[in-house]
């Protein structure tokens, strides 16, 4: 009997440590995909952060000459053709000039907003 006693210590002692172990290699794991988190979102703030800072830094942008030439005639009253013809376009394209222009103008103003 005394030797299926050993055995049986033996057995509930392996198990201990073989929950222990499986304990700390969870908490390892687990540590592990805590510091690769924190590693990509360092990562993700630096790079936000240079982003800002380069949109900081960026001069006022102008609006292309050309926005400025198709907008200008279209606001004194011409016609989409026409502008078209006069600057030897398509009509096609003064008309996306003149959203983009839009666009242009929208993104600027947005940009200068205080924040």
């Amino acid at each position: 009997m005394a030797h299926s006693d050993l055995i049986a210590k033996q057995k509930i002692a392996l198990q201990k440590y073989h929950e222990e172990l499986t304990h700390k290699v969870r908490t390892i794991v687990l540590d592990q995909d805590f510091q690769t988190s924190l590693k990509q979102a360092e990562v993700t703030t630096k790079l936000q952060q240079s982003r800002t800072l380069f949109h900081q830094d960026q001069p006022k942008l102008r609006i292309p000459e050309r926005y400025a030439y198709v907008q200008s005639m279209f606001r004194s009253g011409m016609q989409t053709e026409e502008i078209a013809s006069t600057l030897g376009m398509s009509g096609h394209e003064i008309s996306q000039l003149l959203k983009l222009s839009t666009i242009a103008q929208t993104t600027a103003g947005f940009k200068q907003k205080p924040q």
